[in-house]
């Protein structure tokens, strides 16, 4: 395939739940069902007499129902596998001995594998020596997440941005004002005003909190949590921050997203409502 390069075509039995059905109830099941979606992430697991177990990872690229549920073949895909074809090739060589893939199985992982595809492409790409935040992504001896590497000893942030001002008419807010941030106690005191005073729901200002305190932060949630909502305000906080403290400052923010739509919330739209209609999990 000319855009998806060396597409190998996988058969496999019918499932048992549908395996008695008429060819239109089997067209309807895999019309409906998440199985084998394409971008799917799945594992062929097979071995050879003698033999250790081999796993190969692919992903659906080729899926059409009428394949799937056709009466002059067993349900067909396409996959697509990362790695060289020649290495493929060595790899499913065993499958060639139909006692082999008798026994071969398909275990699909997930059904959205291409919202992640880019990171690992890019981890792959690391040299062994400069792998990004390899403590976190690795080994089980590291607890928690430390604070950014910006974050000096006498680091202070504003976070002021963060205020409702309807909560806060009259009130010191100077507490959220220069946070020392390897002040443990200051840090907390800030939380606590901000869960008191702040425009943001809980669940949101603990995503802002951390997000601007940790190395690592992950935020998720469905459409129309306020994700975009979020982003936008731990990036207005961190460059208000960065202005006041010219030159001293905060390092250049780097925004990655494979759907511009969800960019142009964040940089564009988000800082003007909390209603996030977002759709996609960006």
């Amino acid at each position: 395939d000319k855009k998806l390069g060396f597409v190998y075509s996988v058969d496999f039995d019918d499932l048992p739940a549908v395996a008695r059905q008429s060819q239109s109830q089997r067209f309807a099941f895999w019309k409906t069902t998440r199985r084998l979606q394409q971008g799917s992430l799945v594992c062929v697991s097979w071995s050879v007499p003698g033999g250790d177990p081999v796993l190969m990872f692919a992903s659906v690229a080729v899926r059409d129902e009428k394949e799937l549920a056709s009466d002059e073949h067993r349900p067909r895909v396409g996959l697509v596998c990362n790695v060289s074809p020649q290495n493929v090739m060595e790899l499913v060589t065993g499958l060639l001995d139909p006692a082999v893939s008798a026994r071969a199985v398909i275990l699909q992982t997930c059904d959205s594998f291409f919202s992640y595809k880019p990171v690992l492409e890019a981890l792959q790409a690391k040299s062994e020596t400069s792998r990004l935040m390899e403590k976190y992504l690795a080994g089980d001896t590291h607890q928690g997440t430390e604070l950014p590497a910006y974050m000096e000893e006498t680091s202070t942030m504003d976070f002021s941005e963060l205020l409702d001002p309807a909560k806060t008419a009259g009130v010191d807010c100077s507490c959220v004002q220069r946070v020392l941030m390897r002040n443990e106690v200051e840090r907390e005191e800030a939380w606590d005003f901000l869960r008191m005073h702040s425009m943001l729901d809980p669940a949101q200002l603990n995503g802002v909190v951390a997000a601007l305190t940790q190395e690592v932060a992950l935020i998720q949630g469905p459409p129309g949590t306020g994700k975009s909502y979020v982003g936008v305000k731990i990036v207005t906080t961190l460059v208000k921050n960065s202005i006041e403290r010219q030159p001293e400052g905060f390092p250049g923010l780097r925004p990655v997203n494979r759907l511009n739509q969800a960019m142009r919330r964040m940089f564009v739209g988000g800082s003007s409502s909390n209603e996030d209609s977002d759709n996609s999990d960006g």
